[in-house]
């Protein structure tokens, strides 16, 4: 299940990445697209690394967690002279996304040291 959820992440960045080169860059301020491409980049990104992650649900979890986060406020944030919806509190969203990320590679790193045999 996890590998096809990664696999739908990927579709959804490389849409999005494709939506925002031909759809979005004619209608969005370049500071806004700049934000857009962040977001992009960094869910195709992380997406990818779930891969590595197989059977590690706990930093899976934490770093989805942090896709979700971080990429989701900022696509909302970057597109809010558009649909208009009361975003600015999105603002303190995307740096618990980004904490997120970072804890669920520490976690992931953590588990790749060996251990001691007794």
């Amino acid at each position: 299940m996890m590998k096809f959820l990664n696999a739908m992440l990927l579709a959804l960045g490389i849409g999005l990445g494709a939506f925002g080169a031909h759809g979005l860059r004619p209608l969005l301020a370049a500071r806004s697209m700049e934000v857009y491409e962040t977001a992009v980049f960094y869910l195709i990104t992380m997406a990818l690394g779930l891969f590595w992650m197989k059977d590690q649900k706990g930093p899976a979890r934490l770093l989805l967690t942090g896709i979700l986060l971080f990429s989701g406020s900022l696509f909302l944030l970057s597109t809010a002279s558009l649909h208009g919806l009361p975003v600015r509190w999105l603002g303190p969203v995307t740096p618990i996304g980004g904490l997120c990320l970072m804890a669920g590679w520490v976690w992931f790193g953590l588990g790749q040291l060996p251990t001691k045999k007794s």
